[in-house]
């Protein structure tokens, strides 16, 4: 059925009113309104089309409806045409400046004044069209984005261990050479790997503009070498002949983003790979000098593939563009890679040229803008020995060299009293001088009463005041020094978020150290005076203290490593190889969590979504903290339930994850309940005398991890049934960051040695 538009015709003469409204009728619904004032309360109850509008009326004149008709928001968009008498040339003017579409004389034409509606009001099609499919559109894209975020973020998440562990397989010296260079090889791969991931996650600020490129210097002879090694196992069992040919004259360092060039160069093997079923494929690499003393890094990539028609090749940038989709159905790829290439390169200043035929292959050369760094060259012999990929150089990896820190005051806000014992433990190497609370009251009180610390680590999730809440009222207080937010929703946009809300960064939990070691540098030390630096750094020379894995019985480690769903050399690993405080948080988080799982028990029966998913987020963290993958995987997607207010899925699930949790807590009770009462040898009490003093003095500068360093040399012994259960009760209250219960236990075990 045809859409028949409405159409009023506003006019105080009779004759014009009625002949506008029969040359109109048939065609259009009119409706003849013989002042402004009526016009105005009709288009409330019937909004038309389209309104004809006369200048000179009584009351209210054509100019005065218009503009009340334009500062309302319903009527605003109503396309007006005066429909008068007067024909001069400034009444005219001023029509369009209020807002109107056109502007016809009396006497008028019926036809041409038909015509001239029927032109505005396909305009006005024309227009809803436009924006319909921009809102669809854009619609299309928000979800495209959340998708590729979401995917992304699951992915990372084993392949976060397959890095990692490959990585500990790495700093063994029992390896033989084959097996390291295949976990080499694994490593290059996985960090390869993650790099697209995360990229592809970048293909919304692409759209937007807003991605940005890192660029930093690095070493040609890596670049090639990990981007040579990931393709060559991509051939498999192809019958390809994979050819390298790397100029010798190729500078050794250069000035650039090296991740984003090995994307580039990724895409475009991947594809020559992909889709050359037998033949060749050849990789050059050389440079050309620019006027401007930057080079031209050149990449060469040809293959004796499926080829293209020019069609085919003029369509490659696209989002999401295949070819030949009936031959290459079994073919993996997204589409994105190609479009991605693209404008990596428009940003680097560079240049990509595609030649393609069907059935004989493709070449893509690449220019990119780079900044020589040195003027060394790779030469012969390097040149060689990549060309035939024998190239000896190491996969870079990170290595933590902790500054020492005396100087440096931190404050750390986490309701889950292992993250606080987490983060205090990675923040000790740095010496550095830590205050920690449990909630974001007690932060806001501490502020408020005149504390001041180089960096704050607030927690985000936290019942009663989360951080984004508590930082608001600390900055509100004028305090203006670095907060960092501790989250476990590493995602696209997160950043921005907290840069809203006062956060000066972010850190992932679980706590990344590179990432820690980096924020320390620049926000405590690169802000001190040298003099002091220096000072730190010979102090650190003269007395060294360093915890390793060695520190620590094996035998508790060893026994965690034996539990199926918790992987314990990864979750070290993230601990900087502090094994000893590992074993702790461990420890601490079998003692804990029996007590928090009580409270998510009740908050389901009172369906309390709210405290619930606090409760879960805080539980989670801790799983990852000690490599509980599997059972916090349970444990996330119980908190993603809990936001979206799921209580259908909590209720059907929390079961399932409650018997999980309860097999690894019974397992960690056993380990510990061994090793902590196994084979203890018994020790005079006063041999403690010496140290509790010195327990008291430090808990006086609430400094918990000191003394628990302090007390650990003693725990392995026994000293009598009351005197042990006072020691175990002052190492619990430490572990919980209790100073009062601890002071108190203190006392009590000084009363029994004196009696």
């Amino acid at each position: 059925m045809r859409d028949i538009k409405t159409i009023f015709i506003v006019d105080d003469n009779d004759v014009n009113r009625i002949t506008a409204r029969n040359a109109l009728d048939g065609t259009y619904i009119p409706y003849a309104i013989p002042s402004a004032e009526q016009m105005l309360k009709l288009a409330e109850r019937i909004t038309p089309d389209l309104i004809l509008l006369d200048v000179e009326m009584p009351d209210m004149n054509g100019y005065e409806a218009l503009e009340i008709l334009k500062q309302n928001e319903k009527l605003s968009k109503i396309p007006v045409i005066f429909l008068t008498g007067k024909n001069d040339p400034e009444s005219e003017m001023k029509g369009f400046e209020l807002g109107a579409v056109d502007f016809i004389n009396k006497p008028f034409s019926a036809p041409v004044l038909i015509k001239r509606i029927e032109s505005h009001l396909e305009n006005i099609r024309l227009i809803n069209e436009i924006n319909d499919s921009k809102k669809a559109a854009e619609e299309a894209n928000m979800a495209k984005s959340k998708f590729l975020a979401t995917m992304s973020h699951e992915i990372r998440t084993p392949l976060n261990a397959i890095i990692g562990i490959s990585e500990i397989e790495l700093e063994r010296e029992d390896i033989n050479g084959d097996i390291k260079n295949s976990f080499n090889r694994i490593f290059s791969s996985g960090h390869m790997l993650l790099g697209i991931i995360n990229d592809i996650l970048d293909l919304s600020k692409i759209e937007t503009g807003k991605l940005e490129l890192v660029p930093a210097n690095y070493k040609t002879t890596h670049l090639i070498n990990d981007t040579i090694h990931l393709n060559a196992m991509r051939i498999d069992d192809k019958p390809i002949d994979f050819r390298v040919t790397v100029a010798e004259t190729l500078p050794l360092y250069l000035y650039g983003d090296e991740l984003r060039i090995k994307q580039v160069l990724n895409n475009l093997l991947s594809n020559a790979i992909k889709y050359t079923d037998k033949g060749t494929v050849t990789f050059e690499v050389y440079s050309q000098e620019r006027d401007d003393g930057d080079i031209f890094l050149v990449f060469t990539i040809s293959d004796t593939g499926q080829g293209m028609t020019q069609e085919q090749l003029n369509t490659l940038y696209e989002e999401y563009s295949q070819f030949n989709r009936d031959v290459n159905r079994a073919t993996e790829g997204t589409g994105l890679g190609m479009n991605i290439t693209k404008n990596l390169v428009d940003m680097m200043d560079g240049k990509i040229i595609g030649k393609s035929k069907p059935g004989v292959g493709s070449t893509f050369t690449v220019y990119l803008t780079q900044k020589p760094v040195s003027n060394e060259i790779l030469g012969a012999d390097i040149a060689e020995s990549l060309e035939s990929f024998k190239f000896a150089g190491k996969v870079q990896r990170t290595r933590i060299d902790r500054e020492y820190m005396p100087y440096g005051r931190v404050f750390v806000i986490d309701d889950v009293e292992a993250n606080v014992f987490v983060a205090s433990a990675l923040l000790k190497p740095y010496g550095l001088h830590v205050d920690t609370a449990a909630s974001g009251y007690t932060a806001v009180n501490k502020i408020r009463n005149g504390s001041e610390y180089d960096i704050i680590f607030m927690d985000h999730m936290m019942p009663g005041m989360d951080g984004v809440e508590a930082t608001k009222i600390i900055r509100d207080m004028g305090y203006d020094k670095p907060i960092i937010a501790l989250t476990a929703n590493a995602v696209i946009g997160q950043m921005e978020i907290f840069i809203e809300n006062g956060f000066d960064d972010f850190i992932s939990k679980p706590i990344n150290i590179q990432q820690l070691d980096d924020i320390l540098n620049k926000l405590i030390r690169d802000r001190k005076p040298i003099e002091t630096v220096r000072a730190a750094r010979a102090q650190k020379k003269a007395d060294t203290h360093t915890v390793t894995e060695n520190s620590v019985s094996s035998k508790p480690l060893d026994l965690i490593r034996g539990i199926e769903d918790i992987h314990a050399d990864a979750a070290l690993e993230l601990m900087g190889g502090n094994a000893d405080a590992y074993v702790q948080t461990v420890r601490l988080f079998a003692r804990l969590t029996p007590e928090t799982l009580e409270k998510t028990d009740k908050y389901i029966e009172g369906d309390d979504l709210k405290a619930f998913t606090i409760e879960i987020h805080g539980i989670k963290g801790a799983m990852r903290n000690i490599g509980a993958n599997k059972t916090g995987n349970h444990a996330a997607r119980l908190e993603t339930a809990g936001i979206r207010n799921d209580i259908g899925y909590i209720k059907e699930h929390y079961p399932i994850f409650r018997k999980l949790i309860n097999v690894l807590l019974d397992d960690l009770k056993e380990i510990f309940t061994i090793t902590d009462a196994g084979e203890k040898e018994t020790a005079d009490l006063s041999a403690l005398t010496a140290v509790l003093s010195r327990l008291k003095e430090s808990l006086q500068e609430y400094d918990c991890v000191s003394v628990l360093e302090l007390l650990k040399p003693y725990i392995d012994f026994s000293y009598g049934e009351a005197a042990d259960a006072l020691l175990l009760g002052i190492r619990h209250a430490l572990e919980s960051f209790d100073n009062k219960s601890a002071l108190e236990i203190i006392n009590k075990l000084e009363s029994l040695q004196e009696s």
